[in-house]
């Protein structure tokens, strides 16, 4: 006679929030939620979870970060999720704008908050904002370059649905 032991690890559930303006979807496959949600599934203890929010960009929509016991805070559009526990990640989208940072020269341009981070890219770098977003623009030279002009605009309400901000610097060295 033979006798076969099993051992079962525990799952625990993974309830994710998104909206009709975007799609969460997860790898290990399991989770693809929009319309609002919430969706849940369990993934076995110890499994990493990866969860990537998708905003519906050709209707304006950004992405506007994750809250919730993951990730919370980052704009990142993906989060990764340890599942040792119970977990509820929401991913937020809206209504947004885009920033289109020009350098003519040697240099970086980053925005607070993150989303534009632009390195001497005369064609251009974009990011995305929702409406209402009050945004800093921070030049700095780089490789002995120095900064000397930032045309920007710092409310995204009124303006058009692209706005360009140029960054002019120079090569002056001391």
């Amino acid at each position: 006679s033979q006798s076969i032991t099993a051992q079962f690890a525990p799952a625990f559930p993974l309830t994710v929030t998104g909206s009709a303006d975007g799609i969460v979807t997860s790898i290990p496959s399991g989770i693809i939620c929009g319309e609002g949600g919430p969706c849940t599934k369990s993934y076995p203890s110890g499994t990493s979870v990866t969860l990537t929010a998708a905003p519906k960009t050709n209707f304006g929509i950004v992405f506007t970060g994750w809250s919730g016991d993951a990730c919370a805070g980052s704009l990142d559009l993906n989060c990764a999720v340890d599942m040792t526990s119970p977990k509820s990640v929401t991913a937020g989208f809206a209504t947004g704008r885009t920033l289109t940072v020009r350098i003519n020269r040697i240099g970086r341009v980053t925005s607070d908050p993150p989303g534009m981070d632009c390195v001497s890219n005369f064609a251009g770098c974009t990011a995305a904002f929702a409406d209402g977003t009050v945004i800093t623009l921070t030049a700095a030279g780089v490789d002995g370059s120095t900064f000397r002009q930032l045309s920007a605009v710092s409310i995204l309400t009124d303006i058009p649905a692209s706005f360009i901000a140029f960054a002019r610097l120079s090569n002056l060295r001391k």
